[in-house]
């Protein structure tokens, strides 16, 4: 049982990649998708692009930090982490200016969130893997 408790989700490394290779689908479509699919006014909430590109892009460096499972890996592998979300995000800003006639428009504003976000969520990870990797779990 205790065993049981230690490996919360414990899947096969290729099952892993799926979910990441299923996330990124996700991001894409959400980042490539026609405007007009996102048009709501449910919630009135100043800068909620910005905040979900700041999310998104969070959650991207904790599920790679899963797949890559961070306690494992060595120092250039996890900057890797890091680095592939900034760089897919601002892609998708660039094509999101390629495929202006969807009615998406690049912003330097979600470069940033997209940035803040990863970056945030690379160092919590990180900090909390490293907490964890110090400590004697009996």
């Amino acid at each position: 049982m205790k065993e049981l408790a230690n490996n919360n989700v414990n899947l096969k490394p290729i099952h892993k990649w799926i979910v990441v290779g299923i996330y990124l689908i996700l991001v894409t479509y959400l980042s490539l998708a026609p405007s007009d699919t996102f048009r709501t006014n449910m919630f009135n909430i100043p800068y909620r692009d910005k905040i979900v590109h700041f999310f998104m892009y969070g959650f991207f460096v904790i599920i790679l930090q899963w797949a890559m499972n961070l306690r494992e890996i060595s120092r250039p592998k996890n900057f890797l982490i890091l680095i592939v979300p900034v760089c897919y995000g601002v892609l998708m800003e660039v094509l999101q200016l390629v495929f202006a006639w969807l009615g998406r428009s690049f912003e330097v504003g979600d470069i940033i969130a997209n940035v803040s976000g990863a970056t945030l969520f690379w160092l919590i990870g990180n900090h909390l893997f490293q907490t964890k990797k110090t400590l004697k779990i009996r």
